[in-house]
């Protein structure tokens, strides 16, 4: 079979928004590859006169393999016109698409040799279903394929979100995932010891991933995966709200959780950039939420709030 490779240059703090609406595009097995140079090896390479054209060295690249049923143009226009969606809130950089044309290679599972099994903190494994963890006395394992989904927790965000809830323990009570991606924050807040836990997403690729993952885990009777937007599919108020998705939505939908959430309920948001923490905050203030924790990795900001 052949394939085509395309890589897209986003600056690094575009990284996670541009990575969710590949996904978003059905187009999986996402690499992300850093283009960092230090200043000798600019330098060397006379960087400070390159034209003004070329890709700028400090953006990451998303790469992105096509195969011969799937109409490249296509695909290349929809990437475009959601980098200019992207641009309309957050800047991304060049943009710059490029093509390659590569050999028959099992490519549509050649980034599962990146992924390993993680810890988050002492005693939480996440593991990939394809490999086995080293494993010691007292983890809790969560079993999970990324599939289409955005999430398999390696990121700053998830791993923020999931900090949290480990603070919270068996506070958690009944929790929504709102944005749920591959079910992991739902996941681990039952294995966290909430009571139960619901999953929402509008992608239709996440839902499916999602409710696999929930197998995956054996965790059927406790974990309910749903398709919807937000908060629409929560029907009866629960104690913890996870939100792992950008600042602009969580300061939207700031005023409709209360509205789901018991009284001290917790809201743990994340998906936010580090410049973005003071707006998510003075709203959470202004709907009288009171921030408890804010944890900071990378660029990314979680906070933690109780009602």
């Amino acid at each position: 079979m052949k394939w085509t490779k395309l890589k897209i240059h986003v600056l690094p703090l575009a990284v996670d928004a541009a990575s969710n609406m590949l996904f978003d595009l059905g187009l999986e097995g996402l690499e992300i590859e850093d283009q960092y140079l230090s200043e000798s090896d600019k330098e060397a390479m006379f960087a400070n006169f390159v034209a003004d054209t070329l890709v700028p060295l400090e953006e990451c690249r998303l790469v992105v393999y096509l195969d011969e049923n799937q109409d490249v143009d296509l695909c290349r226009t929809d990437i475009e016109k959601g980098l200019n969606n992207l641009r309309a809130f957050l800047e991304i950089g060049s943009g710059k698409i490029i093509l390659e044309t590569m050999p028959d290679e099992d490519y549509e599972n050649k980034w599962k040799t990146f992924y390993k099994p993680f810890r988050v903190g002492d005693h939480m494994v996440i593991t990939p279903i394809w490999e086995k963890p080293d494993l010691i006395e007292g983890d809790m394992v969560i079993a999970i394929d990324p599939g289409m989904a955005f999430g398999s927790g390696t990121h700053e965000t998830t791993y923020l979100c999931i900090e949290l809830l480990q603070e919270c323990n068996h506070a958690l009570g009944e929790v929504a995932d709102i944005g749920c991606g591959s079910g992991i924050l739902a996941i681990a807040a039952v294995r966290l010891g909430a009571k139960s836990a619901i999953g929402v997403d509008i992608d239709e690729n996440a839902v499916k991933t999602a409710k696999e993952n929930v197998k995956h885990n054996a965790l059927e009777d406790r974990v309910t995966i749903c398709k919807g937007n937000l908060l629409e599919r929560i029907q009866s108020p629960v104690n913890t709200v996870v939100a792992n998705i950008l600042a602009e939505v969580i300061i939207d939908i700031t005023k409709d959780v209360k509205k789901i959430l018991h009284s001290s309920g917790i809201l743990i948001a994340s998906g936010i950039l580090i410049e973005k923490e003071k707006e998510v905050t003075d709203a959470l203030v202004t709907e009288g939420f009171t921030i408890v924790d804010i944890r900071k990795k990378g660029e990314w900001v979680a906070i933690k709030a109780r009602l």
